[in-house]
């Protein structure tokens, strides 16, 4: 394991956008500025004495389609995380505090069959945005879609079935799910009356998304897209817009944060602290959530990873330090716990045993010379 590393997966991204919307957090305020990349001045970030769009970024896109299917990992919407703030899951889960977990479209959940099978209380109360009722019929049917759709069951559930009684919705599997829960409560539920007449949901193209979710799509242009608070939506919506431009590149996107263009942004900046920190620091800010880690996964099959003191060997050698600070500018930490966890991050699933065995986070040629001529 070599140093901590965000999490840049799409629904990832749009859950930690979501997180960020639902209390109200902007860096800065959104910039008029005209110098790189897209202005927000033309899509009506600034609505005279209301409150300006939050301006947000987190994938650069050669272009951009119309689509918002949740399932969709290759449509540039997904990349840039929207379709996480028009969608929901059952349960909504803190990535930076594990296991802590938020009641989302489900108040409760209970395991039964040894695992194979998870019940879940559905919230009442919620609305689609289109006006129509949300049930637990909309849950049955999304799961059992994805039991018939291999291409969108982007995490392989081994979904034998979903059923409704009453408020509760059970989902069965042919193999024990007790350690999968993220994945399992996190899947975007979709509305029946939409998507049953959709035909294939992994090529459905979702131009006029409909979801339960804090967001609407007001507008949407090969610039970029809006959206605006669900008028229905079961909880408060503090900011009201939100913008998401669209930057072919890095460059393009860390110029317009740096002019003031854009308020939040997800993607990796050298000399983050210097040129941006520092400009403004009571307004501008970055935090880099220990989720994963940059890693070698040494093949255990075939000659010389396959032996033990070979790979002891690689990482004695291995300068996670430097990975650190050549490879992610500094930003990310080595991970140095010889559990392969980010700590403190994933404390809950060590022990005091393994807690205290840690990796140096320096090379050292001599250690691993040592082990290899031991072996022989």
């Amino acid at each position: 394991m070599l140093t901590s590393r965000t999490l840049r997966g799409k629904r990832l991204a749009a859950i930690a956008a979501a997180g960020l919307l639902a209390a109200g957090i902007a860096a800065c305020s959104s910039g008029s500025s005209s110098t790189g990349g897209s202005t927000s001045s033309s899509t009506g970030t600034s609505t005279g004495g209301s409150q300006p769009a939050l301006v947000m970024e987190s994938s650069p896109e050669n272009s951009i389609t119309d689509d918002f299917n949740p399932f969709a990992t290759t449509a540039p919407v997904y990349g840039m995380g929207a379709d996480g703030l028009i969608y929901e899951p059952l349960i909504q889960f803190n990535l930076a505090k594990p296991p802590q977990y938020y009641p989302y479209l489900a108040t409760g959940y209970t395991w039964g069959a040894g695992g194979k099978s998870i019940t879940f209380t559905i919230r009442t109360g919620v609305k689609w945005s289109d006006g129509q009722a949300f049930t637990p019929a909309d849950v049955v049917f999304t799961y059992n879609l994805l039991k018939a759709n291999p291409k969108i069951n982007l995490n392989g559930l081994p979904i034998t079935g979903a059923t409704a009684s009453g408020n509760s919705v059970t989902v069965t599997f042919s193999a024990s799910q007790y350690t999968n829960l993220l994945n399992v409560a996190g899947v975007a539920i979709l509305p029946q009356h939409v998507w049953s007449s959709a035909g294939d949901p992994s090529t459905y193209t979702d131009a006029k998304p409909v979801g339960t979710g804090p967001y609407t799509l007001s507008n949407f242009t090969p610039e970029g897209f809006t959206l605006t608070a669900n008028t229905s939506y079961w909880q408060k919506v503090p900011v009201k817009k939100v913008y998401f431009p669209a930057y072919a590149s890095n460059t393009g996107a860390q110029n317009a944060l740096f002019s003031g263009q854009i308020d939040w942004t997800g993607n990796f900046i050298p000399g983050l602290q210097q040129s941006f920190v520092n400009t403004d620091p009571s307004h501008h800010g970055f935090w880099m959530a220990p989720n994963a880690t940059n890693a070698l996964f040494p093949n255990l099959n075939k000659w010389p990873t396959n032996q033990l003191a070979v790979r002891q060997a690689i990482s004695a050698a291995i300068d996670r330090t430097q990975i650190g600070s050549q490879g992610e500018a500094g930003l990310e930490a080595p991970t140095t716990s010889a559990t392969g966890l980010t700590l403190p991050t994933f404390s809950a699933w060590t022990s005091a045993p393994v807690t205290s065995n840690s990796l140096s986070a320096k090379a050292d040629a001599a250690t691993a010379q040592s082990i290899l001529t031991k072996a022989g």
